[in-house]
């Protein structure tokens, strides 16, 4: 298993990709054919173009087609250029990807296949998946039936628990706040936590997910329910489950919070009986009853979610989405973000 990620794990790229990459450094096209350069020496013989491009908030990633000597795609894969990085989580996302691939991958839950990352530059080679994102899903206005929507969530929960399996550490030592994570309030919510272990029966140590959420669920096509899980954590942090927990409330009631739902009144899904869904087959998976202390920390988590999405102190003064989001709850959301005020322990 070890030899299966690492092979993956370079830093011994050429002095030209690194300087391709730096964002100091090079003109988009400079570093998109760089891209395609370091992809084609993953695929000796092949042909490299670049089919689009799609922008998020931390990243931009790259779909790229591998042609035969016909020209002929044959396959697709993805690269992930971050921004922003520290070359330790590049790597550590690229390894957790890489862990649970190799472990917990099934018929109807897997992750995109890691082939190369080079943390300096910043670069993740994935295998392209076929899927639509759960969360644009959330958000439409043509409903998903009823049965196909249970299974996903359903899927989700087996998923995030084979994940916390993966990465559960013995015994109950302290909890971890890995320092280089910009992340005020979901701290303060793991510090209030440490001295009331003994009401938990979710109490295990684990490895967060740290961003489990509908957008980084994939569904896969097809009559048969499958997802994928995609953008795997970067952070050093060991903590309970409710923290995952938490995070996956907090944005099943965000995407409630907008326009098709808030405004258009397109209501065909319920926030709290879809999480309700997905707790309960977590716990099922995870063998275990959560007490009401368990729930109030989930909900301290969601909180503290909520009070995160408001802190733009954290990313960068000139991220204009993030200040139209939060310009946007505000007007049309108060009492949901008011709801926080009360979700501390």
């Amino acid at each position: 298993m070890e030899k299966h990620i690492a092979a993956g794990l370079r830093n011994d790229g050429p002095n030209f990709l690194e300087a391709a990459l730096d964002g100091r450094k090079g003109s988009t096209m400079k570093k998109d054919a760089e891209i395609i350069n370091s992809v084609e020496k993953l695929f000796p013989g092949a042909g490299v173009s670049r089919s689009r491009k799609i922008y998020n908030k931390n990243s931009q990633i790259h779909i790229l087609d591998i042609k035969d000597r016909e020209g002929k795609t044959r396959e697709k894969v993805a690269a992930k250029l971050f921004y922003n990085y520290q070359p330790q989580q590049v790597a550590s996302e690229f390894m957790n990807l890489g862990h649970f691939y190799v472990c917990c991958r099934s018929d109807s839950i897997s992750a995109p296949e890691p082939l190369y990352v080079h943390p300096e530059c910043g670069l993740m080679v994935m295998r392209y998946i076929e899927g639509t994102n759960l969360g644009w899903t959330l958000h439409g206005i043509r409903p998903i039936g009823g049965q196909r929507l249970d299974e996903i969530m359903d899927l989700s929960a087996v998923a995030l628990a084979r994940f916390h399996r993966l990465f559960k550490m013995p015994g109950h030592g302290p909890l971890v706040i890995d320092p280089l994570a910009k992340e005020r309030d979901i701290n303060a919510c793991i510090d209030c936590s440490r001295e009331r272990g003994d009401n938990y029966r979710l109490d295990f140590r684990i490895k967060p997910f740290f961003d489990f959420s509908a957008w980084n669920i994939m569904v896969g096509p097809g009559a048969e329910p499958r997802i994928h899980l995609i953008d795997f954590p970067k952070s050093d942090y060991l903590t309970t489950p409710h923290l995952d927990l938490g995070r996956f409330k907090f944005n099943l009631e965000l995407i409630k919070q907008y326009p098709p739902s808030k405004i258009i009144g397109l209501d065909w899904w319920d926030a709290s009986a879809l999480y309700d869904r997905f707790l309960s087959k977590y716990c099922l998976e995870m063998e275990v009853d959560p007490s009401l202390e368990d729930h109030r920390l989930i909900e301290c988590f969601k909180a503290a979610n909520i009070r995160r999405s408001q802190d733009i102190s954290r990313k960068s003064k000139f991220n204009w989405r993030s200040k139209l989001e939060r310009f946007y709850l505000k007007t049309f959301s108060k009492g949901w973000l008011e709801s926080a005020e009360s979700g501390s322990l």
